[in-house]
């Protein structure tokens, strides 16, 4: 994190930044909080899990268009002074996969992206 940012004007930056970055429904955003402070939390449908420049999500995000979502993903940026966290979950769903398996897998995503905040954050705390 630049020197002399603290953690509610680097949170707001990526807010900014994740607003702007939001294309449609298949990337949208909201801001939750956590035991290190403000949470900017990006919800992702059909996000390709390695892009063209063979970097891998989340670091590279594109995205492709598609009858039925094949990958849900959700990724929890979070910053404690002067470092910046960034974990995601990325999951491929299986071409026939219904609603209701969409929805299960979507849910299961959630949690481990949350399980892997909630531990980083523990162990960076005791740092």
């Amino acid at each position: 994190m630049p020197a002399g940012r603290d953690a509610e004007q680097e949170h707001q930056r990526q807010l900014a930044r994740v607003e702007n970055a939001a294309i449609d429904l298949r990337h949208y955003s909201a801001a939750t909080t956590s035991t290190m402070g403000p949470v900017v939390a990006e919800f992702f449908t059909n996000v390709a899990p390695r892009g063209p420049a063979e970097a891998l999500f989340p670091l590279q995000r594109n995205f492709y268009d598609s009858e039925k979502s094949l990958t849900v993903a959700q990724a929890h940026s979070f910053s404690q002074p002067p470092q910046r966290y960034e974990v995601a979950v990325l999951a491929v769903l299986e071409p026939d996969a219904s609603p209701q398996r969409i929805g299960q897998v979507r849910n299961q995503v959630e949690q481990a992206v949350l399980q892997l905040q909630f531990s980083l954050q523990q162990c960076t705390a005791s740092l």
